[in-house]
């Protein structure tokens, strides 16, 4: 007999969807109010939740009764760089290293990256995810393409950690791309990643 959650468990905050009671949806509550603002209505027609007015007055009023911050929605792209046009200008120009991964469950990868940003930051797509699948702890009942998804990331991991280690200073050793020259070393490990890259987007 499987339980529902009860929706009467959480608690209304910053997010329109509501929060939990522990310490985690605290921290949640305040970055959703300092940082990652949450600005979406709900109508019960084209989604689940009971109709809700959200917007950036119910917000800014919320969060500076609960926490003294008035919400910037602008926030996230003059910290991290970008443009309306491309939000990923300032990863690309300044950022390396960075696994991006989207669970197609999840209905948070609409918001997330869906193409590699540069050789550096890949993204890992995975088919039959929810949120953040690939970080929980492994479970017989995991979805073959979050499996595979596990190893790519920790296959660039490896040759991040290696390429440290080494004194390399190359973006892990996977694909190297010099401005206004067309030098590309590539590894054997990088093109089997990239290659269960495509086919994964293959069935998007």
């Amino acid at each position: 007999d499987d339980k529902c959650y009860l929706v009467d468990e959480y608690i209304q905050c910053a997010d329109q969807t509501g929060c939990g009671s522990d310490n985690d949806s605290t921290a949640w509550d305040y970055q959703a109010c300092a940082e990652i603002n949450l600005l979406v209505s709900t109508n019960n027609k084209t989604d689940m939740f009971p109709p809700h007015i959200w917007n950036l007055q119910n917000l800014t009023s919320y969060c500076e009764n609960k926490w003294g911050v008035t919400p910037n929605p602008d926030w996230v792209r003059t910290y991290f760089g970008g443009t309306p046009e491309d939000p990923a200008k300032g990863f690309r120009e300044s950022g390396s290293r960075i696994i991006f991964s989207n669970g197609l469950l999840d209905p948070w990868h609409g918001g997330g990256y869906m193409s590699n940003l540069s050789s550096s930051m890949p993204v890992v797509i995975l088919p039959e995810g929810a949120h953040h699948l690939d970080l929980r702890a492994q479970n017989e009942l995991d979805p073959v393409t979050t499996t595979k998804a596990r190893e790519v990331e920790i296959g660039y991991i490896r040759e991040w950690v290696k390429a440290g280690r080494e004194g390399v200073a190359s973006t892990a050793g996977a694909v190297e791309y010099k401005v206004g020259e067309k030098k590309e070393k590539t590894l054997s490990f990088h093109r089997k990643m990239i290659k269960y890259t495509q086919s994964v987007a293959a069935v998007m």
